[in-house]
């Protein structure tokens, strides 16, 4: 399963503004290692695509789902 979000826009390269921490994308990663899931930046996206891959996960039927 997988989410993305795109936009037009100017594209992600740090390396030409030397404003850009990085923090957004840092937090991003840090978020999906939590939820088991890989984050990807579309590099044939005319601006910025990033998607999301979540790993998809049986629960065997009458168990819930663990929330960790």
């Amino acid at each position: 399963m997988g989410a993305a979000e795109a936009d037009e826009g100017v594209g992600v390269n740090a390396r030409s503004d030397p404003r850009s921490t990085g923090m957004g994308q840092r937090i991003v990663s840090a978020m999906a290692a939590k939820l088991d899931a890989s984050v990807e930046r579309d590099p044939d996206h005319a601006g910025t695509r990033i998607v999301l891959r979540f790993r998809c996960s049986k629960v065997p039927p009458g168990k819930p789902a663990s929330a960790n």
